[in-house]
């Protein structure tokens, strides 16, 4: 099983990185095991906590607000009903890190929404304050992580007032020592049965939405000057994001064959 799975994880990766032109796919990482994890939400990152060797995990890059989000990592894990999430800082959490996920069809615009209730919500529906900030074409995001020196909080976003997910208070202040960690139910997320992966970009600007030039992955602008409000006139262009995926179970994949076999007796027999 260990070689089918291997076998599995390697055809995902070819199509992820024959995607990397158009799609500007810049980083997969697959959870191998995910009915299983060893994640525990403590403000730690554990050895193999998020995979073997913490290979569930992602860089940042750029370093306008102090390298918080640009020289942190978030990881990320699959349990057999959550998605479990940890970010450690790079500097002081002072501002709002937000992470935008795609993980079903449809989604957002920043230009669809405007939910300003408060600062969690302005930088989910409004990364720039002035700019109707530009993704990706196949990237429309669905959810919003943010997480703050507050703590933590989820949300769906709506072209309205967005619908409230979760809050978690575990972790506050902005010591960046303190892992930030999170779980959160695969189905809140549309990531239920079968199991499926997901797109993310991540930014963090402050909750008046003057942004960074911070992100994971690292934008096209995270080697140049904050973003700050934006311009009306110029459009930030959010042009790159990371994956993560799980490898399909031996018994989905056995399910799956078993129905494809059976398709094609029947298609042997007309």
């Amino acid at each position: 099983m260990t070689h089918f799975r291997f076998k599995v994880a390697l055809s995902t990766v070819a199509v992820a990185l024959s995607a990397v032109a158009s799609a500007q796919l810049l980083d997969l990482r697959l959870d191998n095991d995910p009915s299983n994890s060893a994640f525990v939400k403590d403000g730690v990152i554990a050895a193999n906590e998020y995979g073997a060797g913490n290979a569930q995990s992602y860089k940042g890059a750029g370093g306008g607000f102090g390298g918080t989000v640009g020289n942190g990592t978030l990881y990320m894990d699959y349990s057999a009903t959550n998605l479990n999430i940890g970010f450690q800082a790079g500097a002081n959490l002072n501002d709002l890190v937000v992470i935008l996920i795609d993980s079903r069809a449809g989604g957002f615009t920043d230009a669809m929404m405007s939910d300003t209730s408060d600062g969690g919500r302005r930088i989910s529906t409004n990364l720039t304050r002035d700019s109707d900030d530009q993704f990706f074409s196949t990237f429309l995001p669905d959810y919003s992580i943010v997480i703050g020196n507050f703590g933590i909080v989820a949300f769906e976003l709506t072209s309205g007032s967005l619908n409230f997910l979760q809050f978690d208070g575990a972790f506050t202040g902005n010591n960046p020592s303190l892992a930030r960690e999170f779980s959160i139910g695969r189905s809140l997320l549309s990531l239920g049965a079968p199991l499926a992966g997901f797109d993310f970009i991540v930014g963090y600007g402050s909750e008046s939405n003057f942004m960074s030039n911070e992100g994971i992955p690292g934008q096209g602008f995270a080697g140049g000057s904050n973003m700050g409000f934006g311009n009306a006139n110029q459009p930030v262009q959010w042009n790159r994001y990371n994956r993560f995926e799980a490898v399909p179970e031996p018994a989905t994949m056995v399910a799956l064959g078993a129905g494809l076999a059976a398709f094609a007796a029947r298609r042997r027999r007309k």
